[in-house]
């Protein structure tokens, strides 16, 4: 446990909420009041050590789910306007990215996110539980679920970064990436891979083979069509052979 050191009692972790209400405090400046490093007791530090090692990782509660959330909007509304724009500007101010930037770069910090990303290993009962939620969406749901998990992902995956790197090879200068609407292409609501910026109207669409099990290739392309567009869409096995690639793109959009 650790002790507040203005009222003498222990927690796990010292919140903002106890000091905010009790002591009419924030974090900061209990922070610098007391020099202290962390708020987190040395129980709750080896928890967060060894969950993301791998040790054990439960899945969260829909009660403990709702209590994040509950406890995160009080933050929130506890704060002025202008102490949420510090702390916006705090977490995303050029100071901070230069400081993760650096911290990335460093050998050892690369080698414990390397260890702790290989070491994960989820428990039975948090495999069995994923297993049930996704065996009880439909279809639809779930794959407007995956869309929204694919919403959080700004940067070109690995698949799609080599299409690109063919596409550039072989086109150079003709397609660019839009898989996260970089270009701003939104055609009927779906938004495709890659968007042809040279005068075409043509799209490429990559299918990975794990989030696009049962798609219909028929129905990408009659999609697009109905919006005038062409459209060429690519299997992740097949970029193993660029002279097919290169075939079905002037196929299907040339």
């Amino acid at each position: 446990m650790i002790e507040c050191k203005l009222c003498g009692k222990e927690f796990k972790v010292i919140t903002w909420g106890h000091l905010k209400f009790s002591h009419n405090m924030t974090l900061t400046e209990y922070k610098e009041m007391f020099g202290v490093e962390t708020f987190d007791s040395l129980e709750t530090r080896t928890g967060k050590s060894e969950s993301h090692l791998g040790v054990k990782r439960k899945p969260f509660t829909k009660k403990h789910c709702l209590n994040i959330s509950k406890s995160h909007k009080q933050y929130c509304d506890s704060l002025s306007s202008e102490e949420m724009a510090e702390l916006i500007y705090r977490v995303n101010s050029p100071e901070a990215k230069a400081k993760m930037d650096i911290l990335r770069k460093d050998p050892n910090v690369r080698h414990k996110i390397s260890l702790a990303k290989k070491g994960v290993k989820n428990s039975p009962a948090h495999v069995q539980s994923q297993r049930e939620f996704w065996a009880s969406l439909s279809p639809e749901k779930k794959k407007a679920t995956l869309r929204k998990m694919r919403r959080g992902i700004k940067s070109p995956t690995r698949l799609e970064i080599r299409l690109q790197k063919c596409l550039d090879k072989y086109f150079p200068g003709e397609w660019r990436f839009n898989g996260r609407r970089q270009e701003g292409v939104v055609i009927g609501r779906r938004i495709p891979d890659f968007v042809n910026v040279n005068g075409k109207k043509a799209v490429v669409e990559l299918f990975s083979t794990y989030w696009h099990e049962g798609d219909s290739v028929e129905a990408k392309i009659a999609h697009y069509a109905k919006y005038g567009f062409k459209c060429a869409v690519i299997w992740e096995d097949e970029l193993e052979d660029e002279e097919k690639v290169i075939r079905f793109v002037r196929e299907g959009c040339l």
